[in-house]
């Protein structure tokens, strides 16, 4: 598998986690897939055939095998990559329901990152993708207290 095939299987494996593929999560796929196709680096075909493999080697593969097998293949920038790409998919509809929190972590834990090292990007990509400060006049974030605290702990 290359890089890019164990980054769409590990979406395809997040998006699939709550057994509800949200719209906005697909499109976070989509998204991030498709800037290859508007670079030429993939065609349409190929994108649609990675994509398509992506969830089909996700539903047949226990997630913690593909982990095991795939992880050595990949640097650690590759990793990190990943990870914040899973999260902020994930998160694309503002919720982190109990089956993506479990994989994240297990995506953390076999790519070799801490809690404390992921803590920070997952805070500021939960602010990306918290847009109801624009609906909610008394959200925390509308405070004039509000401070965005990146601390690892």
């Amino acid at each position: 598998m290359t890089p890019l095939q164990i980054l769409a299987t590990s979406l395809a494996y997040a998006i699939m986690a709550d057994d509800d593929a949200a719209t906005e999560e697909k499109a976070k796929m989509v998204g991030l897939l498709g800037k290859h196709l508007a670079d030429g680096e993939i065609s349409g075909r190929g994108l649609k055939d990675l994509s398509a493999t992506a969830f089909s080697h996700a539903r047949r593969e226990n997630m913690a095998i593909f982990l095991e097998t795939h992880s050595p293949s990949l640097s650690r920038g590759q990793k990190l990559c990943i990870l914040i790409n899973l999260f902020d998919m994930i998160m694309a509809d503002g919720h982190l329901k109990l089956g993506e929190a479990e994989v994240l972590a297990s995506f953390r834990t076999a790519f070799g990152f801490s809690k404390s090292e992921m803590r920070p990007i997952q805070k500021v990509l939960q602010m990306k993708n918290d847009t109801a400060m624009f609906f909610e006049p008394n959200h925390p974030a509308n405070s004039p207290q509000f401070k965005l605290d990146l601390s690892p702990e």
